[in-house]
């Protein structure tokens, strides 16, 4: 299992180097948004029934029409409060004709309505954070740090877990997660963010890089338990298979989801 993971790393981040490192903005903000679509459809696939074809589709739509809002809309000043007023305005509006039809159980709708909020909000739109950071000053530097950070606490934390790892963390949630993996972790986070401060010629303070090991130690593994508290739901052990190793899309960028919100706005704050 391992060594797959560290096949799929070996593959996937020279791609993504490249298109961070040689390519505009637009490229990459392309790339992060067909990521955050490939987990959103992977998100509807747990929560809908294979034969709930039509919720799904409107899902993928709604998703895509607030990414393309937030990442390419030309008047980025109208902030976030646009595209989410105008995506809850659609949905009820989806919502009020399926069930005026007698398409949709009216048992049913504010849990459907609740089920499209959270995967346009948190799934799709948590991970657009990612893009944004790349229009940032220093948006690059950010950037590594946030998934040098991200990953390398994963990482450390899967190993130590699997050679020391007793202690469960949440074991009716993620069986396999301990507290030694959860505090070996943050070594792996800290390693990460002062080698990247290092590559870039210190941007920020130590100070600050200290909080963001604290901050991005403990919210990737919590952005992690989340996806796991919804598969653990719906009876679902991964979200797909698309990547060897790690199952699908959003499993991959479980713990970056709610990591990506914070280190932008630490990146608007933090010098």
């Amino acid at each position: 299992m391992f060594l797959k993971r560290l096949l799929s790393v070996l593959i996937g981040v020279p791609v993504l180097i490249f298109v961070l490192f040689y390519t505009s903005p637009f490229w990459f903000k392309l790339l992060v948004a067909a990521c955050s679509l490939l987990a959103l459809s992977e998100f509807y696939r747990i929560v809908f029934s294979a034969g709930e074809k039509k919720k799904k589709y409107f899902g993928l739509i709604i998703g895509a029409f607030y990414s393309i809002l937030v990442l390419f809309s030309p008047a980025q000043e109208l902030s976030f409060m646009v595209p989410v007023t105008l995506v809850i305005l659609i949905t009820f509006c989806f919502l009020i004709r399926e069930a005026n039809r007698g398409e949709a159980a009216l048992e049913g709708i504010a849990s459907q309505a609740g089920l499209y909020l959270l995967g346009t909000f948190y799934v799709a739109g948590f991970t657009l954070y990612v893009a944004l950071l790349r229009e940032r000053p220093q948006g690059i530097f950010w950037i590594m740090m946030l998934l040098m950070g991200t990953w390398l606490n994963d990482t450390t934390a899967y190993l130590v877990g699997h050679a020391i790892g007793h202690h469960k963390l949440a074991v009716r949630v993620s069986p396999g997660k301990t507290i030694e993996g959860f505090v070996g972790g943050f070594f792996g986070t800290a390693v990460a963010l002062f080698v990247v401060r290092g590559f870039f010629h210190n941007p920020i303070s130590i100070k600050a890089t200290i909080f963001l090991t604290l901050v991005i130690g403990f919210l990737g593994p919590v952005g992690d338990l989340a996806e796991s508290l919804i598969k653990r739901s719906y009876q679902v052990k991964d979200s797909g298979n698309l990547i060897p190793g790690h199952g699908g899309v959003f499993d991959r960028i479980d713990a970056l989801l709610f990591n990506a919100p914070f280190v932008y706005y630490c990146a608007l704050f933090l010098k």
